[in-house]
């Protein structure tokens, strides 16, 4: 199993590494007042209800791009052709939730190619806000809207919004292998009289 060390300075400061590896430094702070998103705002000028992408359409395109999610991990419930604007199903599960954020950004993606996250600029959450959004959100549309804004780079749901998302194109395993000789013969062609074979059967 994989296990990550977590170090969070007073100053807010933090780094998570693996095996002696630094895999993500950051700043984590209590910002002072509301933070919150746009996400009433988007919800007053989107239709969420007819969605042309379902649950199946979305992860066998993600498949193709090489994506493998599993279901745990497959909350888009809808989404648009763009990927601008689904909807998500809310667990409760917050790493479940946010790494299905990300994915409303691969949908948008022209590349057909597997893309990995490797730098977010900025996430704020608000728990409270987030919690009225779906308590309201899950009643009227059986799930919690995404919004994706290409222009502003940002991620928005409820009380979480991510900005400036970047990702970088993982390197694919072509599963070459080079091919075992297990058995090598020489087996001689020693039949004689071909030619007076051939006369007979004519």
């Amino acid at each position: 199993s994989t296990k990550f060390l977590v170090d969070i300075s007073n100053a807010g400061e933090f780094e998570i590494s693996e095996s002696g590896m630094t895999v993500c430094t950051g700043r984590i702070y209590s910002q002072e007042g509301s933070v919150k998103t746009d996400s009433s705002e988007l919800l007053e000028s989107n239709d969420l209800r007819l969605l042309p992408l379902n649950q199946n359409d979305i992860y066998k395109e993600l498949k193709l791009r090489g994506y493998d999610y599993g279901p745990t991990f497959q909350g888009l419930v809808g989404a648009d052709v763009e990927g601008n604007k689904g909807l998500l199903k809310w667990t409760g599960e917050w790493v479940v939730f946010l790494d299905t954020m990300l994915q409303v950004s691969i949908l948008g993606s022209p590349k057909r190619a597997l893309c990995l996250p490797t730098r977010i600029q900025n996430i704020k959450i608000d728990p409270i806000f987030h919690k009225t959004v779906i308590n309201s959100a899950l009643k009227e549309y059986n799930g919690l809207p995404v919004f994706h804004d290409k222009n502003t780079k940002r991620i928005i749901s409820g009380g979480v919004e991510l900005k400036h998302l970047k990702t970088s194109v993982a390197p694919r395993n072509q599963g070459k292998q080079i091919p075992l000789l297990e058995e090598y013969r020489f087996i001689p062609y020693n039949e004689t009289k071909i030619l007076s074979k051939s006369d007979e059967e004519t």
